[in-house]
């Protein structure tokens, strides 16, 4: 299997992390790769060797999405074929921050393992574990508790004489370290000064995170008061609202009240003045008939002068 690693944009010259025959990235214990962060998931994504393909793969495992990239990779699709130099970006915020982002290297092919060291192992020099003092009886005299003393410390020092033979023949049995153990043990140091130095990375990468966090909700606390402040100066808008509506209601229902009077008052009018102008045609109809009778009596009576005339001559 050909070895890879996964190397931080935080650090990139500094400590790799293998990939083995596969890795987890997320905020659960259980990740090689633990980031914390609201927005990573618990489980990221995932990094394994496919022996079919011939080919390291990436997955997404995630609800807030992996790049591969700059591409998004379908959660629960086919995983990615990964290419030395590719980049595994995290979650959607990747460009905002280079914790969450991660180059491929490929490497050699891995070396045949040695065998086992065939050696008898050594002996255990640890000490032997105290037998439990035994109990002592209530209220012993004196001389009694001067005796358990004295034996209790002579245990003691045949106890240390024993342990410190049995470190001397450990000292002598145990061989000076070949150059093989000396180059394994450089390796472990080495191994563990890399774990130090990956842990302290992704350890700024977490203060990175954090910081990003602490803007972002500064950021939301500001927006937040604009957006109070915006509710205050709504509600006040739509308490004048209310209020120009109100009197608007009230202006209008003067309008109707004042039309109906009109209505009212025109109605009135005209039925006062039907009844003037029938008055004023009652009337001059009784002047046309006193008119007409007065003439009838004058012309009557110049009749009755004409005869009177007519009979006073003859």
């Amino acid at each position: 299997m050909v070895r890879a690693w996964l190397v931080p944009q935080t650090n990139p010259s500094g400590p790799k992390v293998e990939v083995g025959s596969g890795l987890l990235i997320g905020r659960k214990d259980c990740c090689r790769i633990k980031i914390t962060g609201a927005t990573v998931s618990a489980v990221q994504c995932e990094v394994r060797w496919n022996g079919k393909r011939n080919c390291f793969e990436l997955s997404d495992r995630s609800s807030n999405g992996t790049f591969l990239n700059g591409r998004l990779v379908l959660k629960g699709g086919e995983p990615l074929a990964l290419e030395h130099g590719d980049q595994v970006q995290l979650t959607k915020r990747w460009q905002q921050s280079a914790a969450l982002q991660f180059n491929f290297e490929l490497g050699e092919p891995e070396p045949v393992k040695a065998e086992p060291d065939s050696r008898p192992p050594e002996p255990d020099s640890r000490p032997e574990p105290d037998p439990p003092d035994p109990p002592n009886p209530p209220d012993p005299p004196v001389p009694a508790v001067k005796a358990d003393l004295e034996r209790s410390l002579a245990e003691l020092e045949s106890r240390a004489a024993k342990l410190a033979t049995q470190l001397a023949e450990c000292v002598q049995l145990r061989p000076r370290p070949d150059a093989e153990e000396q180059e394994q043990l450089r390796a472990e140091v080495d191994a563990a000064l890399q774990e130090a130095a990956r842990e302290e990375g992704i350890g700024s990468a977490h203060r990175e995170l954090i910081d990003d966090c602490h803007k972002t909700q500064e950021s939301l606390r500001c927006a937040l008061q604009e957006l109070l402040a915006g509710r205050e100066q709504l509600v006040e808008k739509r308490r004048r609202f209310q209020e120009n509506a109100r009197a608007t209601r009230a202006v209008e229902n003067r309008i109707q009240d004042l039309e109906a009077a009109k209505r009212s008052a025109l109605q009135d009018l005209r039925l006062q003045m039907q009844g003037v102008v029938a008055e004023i045609q009652e009337q001059s109809n009784c002047l046309s008939h006193c008119l007409a009778t007065e003439a009838e009596r004058g012309v009557k009576r110049r009749r009755e002068d004409l005869d009177t005339a007519d009979t006073a001559a003859g």
